[in-house]
């Protein structure tokens, strides 16, 4: 199963509800949040009273991608919004191990996030083991103007699915940064499981736009099982 997440980061802070109703009723899987204080990252976006507004608007799972100094302690304070999914960088936590610990212990799954200058050698075998998402980011994170997709992430992507099959764990590789119709196929064959999906989606007709990715990752998809018989 392939999950599609729009990237609220994306959507017209005016329009925000409206929009998350269209996106919802288009089929949607859930919703990616960035909650970021602008010192983790230079820009700021998502306050836990936005993310608690979202949460009352829909009944669709909620992603939240924590980019902010001290993400321990904003992770435990989201986590009360029954989100289903709380990601905190790699690089931002003192403990990852035990920040991830902490996030599952209040009963919502917990993901490590990895900018894309981090080697995906840093996730061990006891980090894997505990976190139900790895997000490799395919920008840098927080950036103000839009970002190209990292080719490269591709190779990331493949590598990280080894890892997790080596150990045989159950954590699904997610990717976030400039997913758009020309690249979700290759995103896909390389082994992604989860796509976020800003502009491509919310440039245009909403609709339109869940409707020509959704089709392309369901004809990606099938090829690929085509390939394995």
């Amino acid at each position: 199963m392939y999950s599609l997440l729009p990237s609220l980061l994306s959507a017209d802070s005016q329009k925000l509800i409206n929009q998350i109703q269209i996106l919802e009723d288009a089929g949607v899987d859930g919703f990616h949040i960035d909650m970021m204080d602008a010192m983790y990252v230079s820009r700021s976006a998502f306050s836990l009273a936005e993310v608690y507004a979202v949460r009352r608007a829909t009944k669709l799972p909620l992603d939240i991608h924590v980019m902010t100094l001290e993400p321990e302690r904003v992770a435990q304070k989201v986590v009360n919004f029954d989100v289903q999914v709380v990601s905190l960088h790699y690089e931002a936590c003192n403990n990852i191990v035990k920040a991830l610990k902490d996030i599952r212990a209040c009963g919502t799954k917990a993901g490590v996030v990895l900018k894309p200058e981090t080697p995906i050698e840093v996730l061990d075998d006891e980090i894997l083991s505990i976190a139900s998402v790895v997000q490799l980011m395919s920008v840098p994170p927080g950036a103000q103007e839009k970002q190209i997709f990292y080719e490269e992430t591709l190779d990331r992507i493949k590598e990280t699915k080894t890892r997790i099959s080596a150990i045989g764990c159950d954590a699904i590789v997610q990717v976030d940064g400039d997913i758009n119709h020309k690249n979700v196929c290759s995103v896909i064959e390389a082994g992604a499981d989860s796509l976020v999906v800003g502009s491509a989606l919310f440039c245009g007709d909403l609709v339109e736009n869940v409707k020509a990715i959704k089709r392309l990752i369901k004809s990606t998809s099938t090829e690929l099982k085509q390939w394995v018989i």
